[in-house]
């Protein structure tokens, strides 16, 4: 099967008083159009959907068009929150779009409550997608905790919580599904995969990759962690914006995933 995974769209993004809604709405066209060229089987959009928490009608009448475009064809769409977006709006969101066929995904939820998916590709292959939305340090790691101990004992526990979190919505995967973890947040190490530069998280939390579950079975099992930064690039002089959503996909049957951090040259994960 194939995934497309895009992240950080930042849709009513106004840069320097200039509206960029021409720019996404362009940008969104030719998303749509490459999905139907590579007659994707699922599309993943990890977060930053939007630029604020509250985005203007045409923001939103701009994002919900190419949603729906994306999943024609039958193909699976889930959509999280990232930290641009606001959680409870996509709580709002998810009953109407889930009528349409779309997965929304606001506030954490309970494997069993949506947190965990499961459905079958459009290839016949059965497929598991843990999706956990952007969550803020406030939230993991409560305040009274925060009020002792140093700030690498914080990013610690704050790491520690994500591991476990992910941890609870992996423990439903099998070895004969293509699994899928999707999330959005701070993933230090990772390697650019051309025309990108380096920035400063505003994060000073993170957590590793080994947050990630290992593979359920060593047959034919492949694992790739991808990030995606927005399709709407910046201009040059503005402050590019580091790696923050990131998709982890242990298969155990082949699945190629192709992210809009490299629109280039679709690099294809699994080997």
């Amino acid at each position: 099967m194939k995934i497309l995974h895009t992240a950080d769209w930042h849709v009513g993004k106004v840069l320097k008083g200039r509206s960029r809604i021409d720019e996404h709405r362009a940008v969104l066209r030719e998303l749509v159009a490459k999905a139907r060229e590579e007659n994707v089987d699922a599309v993943i959009v990890a977060g930053d959907v939007f630029d604020t928490s509250a985005p203007t009608p045409e923001a939103q009448s701009l994002v919900m068009p190419a949603l729906m475009a994306l999943r024609e064809d039958g193909r699976d769409v889930v959509v999280l929150a990232g930290n641009h977006d606001n959680p409870q709006l996509f709580e709002v969101y998810r009953p109407v779009l889930g009528a349409l066929g779309i997965h929304v995904v606001g506030a954490f939820r309970r494997p069993d409550h949506g947190g965990t998916l499961s459905f079958t590709a459009r290839t016949g292959e059965p497929v598991r997608l843990a999706v956990l939305p952007f969550l803020s340090h406030r939230y993991v790691v409560r305040a009274a905790e925060v009020l002792t101990g140093t700030a690498a004992e914080h990013n610690r526990d704050y790491a520690a919580r994500i591991g476990e979190l992910i941890g609870a919505l992996t423990a439903g995967f099998a070895a004969d599904t293509v699994n899928v973890v999707t999330t959005h947040g701070t993933l230090p190490g990772g390697a650019f995969g051309g025309g990108e530069r380096e920035a400063q998280s505003i994060f000073s939390y993170y957590f590793e990759a080994t947050a990630f579950p290992p593979p359920r079975s060593t047959r034919r099992s492949a694992t790739c962690i991808a990030g995606s930064r927005s399709p709407a690039r910046a201009p040059s002089g503005t402050a590019a914006r580091p790696w923050r959503s990131t998709s982890a996909r242990r298969p155990t049957r082949l699945a190629r995933c192709w992210s809009t951090s490299r629109p280039a040259v679709p690099p294809w994960c699994a080997r």
